[in-house]
């Protein structure tokens, strides 16, 4: 039987669209317990790649409608191993950027080559430079017009004054094309920075809950001596942090796990001294 992937609603045999939801049905809806992943299709798809080169071949990523995200999943009798191949990249990955944090030599760089920046603060970025290019490109053009017009008395010859206007009125003109890109531009920015609030607060809800720094000094046991200095437990603690980030949200991009391990990190020990 077809379902919709919004509303939930099942139909019967021969129907295509949903009546309620004006979207097409599915033979399948997306079952949450076969998900071991949510987010951006290229980076889970990536995930599913490898996964079927380690014989896990039933990774799949498909699109939910109804939370508008996309769901890595694998088939009940493969998730062990697909959470143990995904663990292991993690843990892999998560070793080279501690290297790398480690050759820095005592400074605290979260290890990225990507500087991060809130999508939120970027899209608002963009959207103040939209209505600045619009603002001074209108305001060009009308100059340009009134001084067409002789409104603006500006003596000067006629093949200057026809050269001038005719120059930066394609300037000015321009700049109002440029101001209307920017406004799409943060239309695009602003539906990824709602996407990324949305996924911070999950994040920090998860770790309010269920991390502590106990917690984390009880998984390095064994790994960091407890007479090392602060600043050496640094880098061992935001190394845990980000493999057991990464593991429970395993689409992240890179510079944002990193914003959001530092994040965590100063929450559970800085806050506590």
């Amino acid at each position: 039987m077809p379902w919709c992937p919004k509303c939930k609603n099942e139909y019967v045999e021969g129907i295509k669209r949903c009546k309620k939801c004006d979207c097409d049905l599915v033979e399948q809806l997306i079952r949450k317990e076969d998900g071991i992943a949510k987010g951006a299709h290229e980076q889970l798809q990536s995930i599913a790649d490898l996964l079927h080169q380690n014989q896990v071949s039933s990774a799949r990523v498909q699109y939910d409608e109804g939370e508008e995200i996309h769901y890595l999943l694998v088939d009940p009798e493969e998730r062990d191993a697909a959470v143990n191949v995904v663990s292991e990249i993690a843990r892999m990955e998560n070793q080279m950027r501690y290297q790398k944090m480690r050759s820095v030599g005592g400074g605290r760089d979260n290890g990225s080559n990507e500087l991060y920046q809130n999508k939120m603060e970027q899209a608002q970025e963009v959207k103040s430079s939209a209505y600045a290019l619009m603002v001074v490109g209108t305001v060009g053009l009308i100059f340009d017009i009134l001084y067409i017009l002789n409104v603006i008395p500006i003596r000067w010859s006629t093949f200057t004054k026809t050269v001038t206007c005719s120059v930066m009125g394609v300037l000015f003109l321009t700049l109002i094309i440029m101001g209307f890109l920017s406004v799409k531009s943060f239309k695009n920015l602003l539906s990824f920075a709602k996407e990324e609030d949305k996924m911070t607060g999950e994040i920090e809800k998860w770790y309010q809950k269920e991390l502590t720094s106990e917690q984390i000094d009880a998984m390095l046991e064994g790994r960091m001596e407890h007479d090392l200095p602060e600043e050496e437990k640094y880098f061992y603690r935001i190394e845990q942090i980000r493999h057991v980030l990464t593991e429970k949200f395993m689409n992240l991009n890179p510079a944002y796990a990193d914003n959001m391990t530092e994040k965590i990190y100063q929450e559970l020990y800085e806050h506590e001294a």
